[in-house]
């Protein structure tokens, strides 16, 4: 127990009157937990409004919101996902620094959501050594990116006649690209819409991407989802495509980790407003994954493969891939 105090300058019948508050607070301290029980949520990479001009992660909701406002934030947009993984006995910390800033050793995993922000050479070498030599799991969950289609976003801003230009997709996929080229995974910049069962449950793949390349060994859940097309301001749908949605590897001899999502939709709370319907999320399906893979990160099995029984019960009918996943890319 303890508390904190603070200054206030108020005014009173126009005279200065200042105050002193005083503030109780009562913080839980406990032992340091265990490496599998440690997240680290990455929010260096998540830029949003007004810092440039960043657009909404559903397309089908720029009508209603233009901008993305909250950001990938683990108190805003990602808030019931940080609630659930608390509940589940997780220990959830915020990474504000570049990768080059935290020790991999004290964490399970590092949870990399709609990243918007470039990511410098130094700090991709350095997660990718992580990942391969120490042991560290990846979640890397993207979204849309289709320079036509930003092209398409960008307008005039009324108030000052300034052309806004828009600086990003929903992710940067190029940025992940270049991240996960070593593991010979892949998003591609086709924007797809749609939904698919997993486990039973509707999961939404709102204005995502797709997995367009993924390692022989690897896992890869595939979905027939529409491809988003456009005409003029209009949003139309495209033919429907069977494409890879979601995927998990094994990365490295030291028991590290990948899981890929071609969409962060699933993940968060964004609405544009009460009349939208609510999404379809795969949480439970991230919590199952973390799970399954934290518990195995100290298993002997080989690089890049997944050992037949070696699953979580939800991929049961998904195969290991014989040969690589290759489709077209960006």
């Amino acid at each position: 127990d303890g508390s904190t105090s603070a200054f206030v300058c108020g005014a009173r019948d126009g005279k200065p009157d200042p105050c002193s508050v005083v503030i109780p607070l009562r913080v839980s301290i406990v032992p340091t937990p265990s490496r599998s029980r440690r997240l680290l949520f990455d929010v260096f990479h998540s830029t949003s409004y007004p810092f440039g001009f960043f657009p909404n992660d559903d397309l089908e909701q720029v009508k209603l919101e233009l901008m993305d406002w909250n950001g990938d934030q683990p108190s805003t947009s990602f808030a019931t996902l940080l609630r659930e993984l608390l509940d589940a006995g997780f220990y959830v910390e915020t990474l504000r620094g570049n990768w080059t800033s935290f020790n991999a050793s004290n964490y399970g995993a590092l949870l990399l959501l709609d990243p918007e922000e470039h990511m410098f050479e130094s700090e991709v070498t350095k997660l990718q050594n992580d990942v391969i030599r120490r042991g560290l799991g990846l979640v890397v969950a993207a979204d849309w990116f289709d320079p036509e289609v930003m092209r398409s976003l960008d307008y005039s801003e009324d108030s000052d006649k300034e052309q806004r230009v828009c600086a990003m997709g929903g992710a940067n996929v190029p940025a992940l690209n270049r991240l996960l080229q070593p593991f010979g995974v892949a998003f591609g910049g086709t924007v797809y819409e749609g939904s698919y069962v997993l486990a039973g449950q509707q999961i939404g793949h709102h204005s995502g991407a797709a997995i367009c390349r993924f390692p022989a060994g690897g896992l890869l859940l595939k979905a027939s989802l529409r491809r988003a097309a456009r005409s003029g301001s209009t949003r139309v749908a495209g033919r429907s495509e069977r494409v890879g949605v979601m995927g998990m590897l094994r990365a490295g001899e030291s028991g590290g980790w990948i899981v890929a999502l071609g969409d962060s939709s699933c993940l968060d709370d964004a609405l544009a407003n009460s009349k939208t319907p609510p999404r379809k999320q795969c949480r439970d399906a991230m919590r199952t994954l973390l799970e399954f893979n934290l518990r195995r990160a100290s298993s002997s099995l080989s690089a890049g493969s997944v050992a037949m029984g070696a699953r979580p019960a939800m991929f049961s009918s998904v195969q290991p891939l014989v040969s690589p996943h290759a489709a077209l890319s960006l």
